[in-house]
Parts: structure tokens; sequence; C-alpha cells
């Protein structure tokens, strides 16, 4: 589903970056424009916007409060968007 979003972004005409725990499978993407980085936190520096589409509890919150996680580095302004299935967040997500 990631790919599929990311896809339509790609074809209009967005900048997108991103990060797979399989790097493997964002060759497709690449191959369309997109720019593939090593870790959630040098995909989300300095951006507007994060999308996270991941399959669990333990990759969200790798993805997002990791050692380099997205948060590490999201400034407070970002817009920040999750389609996963997890337990609720609530209370250990804030600016810093």
């Amino acid at each position: 589903m990631g790919a599929a979003m990311a896809g339509r972004l790609l074809a209009a005409g967005v900048d997108v970056r991103i990060y797979n725990r399989t790097a493997a499978r964002a060759t497709p993407l690449i191959a369309h424009g997109a720019r593939l980085f090593d870790t959630p936190r040098a995909a989300c520096h300095s951006v507007e916007a994060i999308v996270s589409m991941v399959s669990d509890d333990s990759a969200s919150r790798e993805v997002w409060l990791g050692a380099s996680g997205a948060l590490s580095v999201t400034p407070c302004a970002s817009t920040a968007l999750t389609r996963t299935c997890m337990a609720a967040l609530s209370g250990i997500c804030s600016c810093r």
C-alpha cells in the first residue's frame, strides 16, 4: 500500500524520499525518481510532511521513535501521518 501511495505522489511530481527496512523493495520507486535513504532520520531531515506505512507496533516504534527514527529530526511544524496496525502512542510523542 505504501508503494502505491508513493508511486502516485511521484507521478504527480512530488519529491519523494523513502526509507524501507528491506531496501530492495524500494527499487521500483527509485526507478520512478524516489530517493532512498538508509534511516528514517535521514529520509525525514528537513521535510514538511511524513507518511509512514508499516506492518505493526514494533516497526512503527522503530520508524518513529528509534535511535534513527523520524521524530529525532522532524520539526514540530511538520505533518506526520501513519497508516498501520498499532497500539495507541498516546502521551509518548511530543515536540522537544
